[in-house]
């Protein structure tokens, strides 16, 4: 009788730790994340890194890419820390990977200004803060704010279709395109080492990648987006992080 209850006892335990592992399996898959991209016609490295929620310093770094951002379609990029994780075998990362012959490939997107890559992993610069002076980016009712529904990430401003959308602060355009989806057409500014902005669901871009932009200067022209309405998706991103652009934006009266 004492052997049965024993035994009653081990197996009910095995069971409760065999619960325990496939609830932490679980879990685990529930948190996935892919570990790696592989670079299309007309991604950047900021969009990819925007796309991913990724500082774009730290994805170059972690691919070994040089201070001009360079990147090419077919490139398999490392979306985690490589000094975090075991490395798989054979994987290659965008500064070893090759296509095509004599060693020349089309750019991904264009990006002004590239000086190629480095063959060694480049040192990150030390990260440098500026104050900006942002501007709203449309004039418009505020319909959805930072954390609200699917595009929670930003806020959506309601505006008349076809009215201007202005750069919320000084940078440099350095994404255009409908690459990523649920944001139809797409602007992205880098302003400096710490912020990009983002623009959501144009009716049209007015500027290129590689334009140097003011505040207020007019980049695009708001389009339909969720419901068919019109409406600006605007982000603000700090070290890759989707931050609340009511904290820096001004006050309206």
């Amino acid at each position: 009788m004492m052997r049965n209850r024993g035994t009653m006892r081990f197996g009910a335990a095995l069971a409760a730790l065999l619960l325990a592992l496939f609830i932490t399996a679980c879990a685990g898959a529930l948190r996935w994340a892919p570990e790696s991209y592989t670079v299309k016609e007309g991604d950047t490295l900021y969009s990819i890194a925007f796309r991913h929620g990724i500082d774009y310093r730290e994805l170059a770094a972690w691919n070994g890419i040089g201070a001009g951002y360079l990147i090419y379609p077919g490139d398999e990029l490392i979306l985690q820390d490589p000094g975090r994780r075991p490395a798989a075998s054979g994987e290659r990362t965008a500064a070893a990977s090759t296509t095509g012959t004599g060693g020349s490939r089309p750019s991904a997107g264009s990006q002004p200004g590239s000086e190629g890559r480095n063959d060694s992993r480049p040192t990150q610069p030390p990260r440098r803060r500026t104050d900006l002076n942002w501007v709203w980016p449309v004039e418009g009712e505020l319909i959805n704010r930072f954390g609200d529904g699917a595009m929670g990430k930003g806020i959506q401003i309601a505006a008349e279709e076809g009215s201007n959308v202005m750069a919320a602060g000084p940078g440099r355009v350095v994404y255009t395109g409908s690459g990523l989806i649920g944001y139809g057409k797409l602007i992205i500014i880098k302003h400096d080492d710490v912020f990009l902005s983002a623009y959501g669901h144009n009716q049209e871009i007015l500027v290129d990648e590689g334009d140097e932009v003011q505040a207020g200067d007019r980049i695009g022209r708001v389009g339909l987006g969720r419901g068919n309405r019109s409406m600006l998706h605007f982000e603000i991103r700090s070290e890759g992080n989707a931050v609340d652009p009511m904290q820096h934006l001004p006050a309206r009266r």
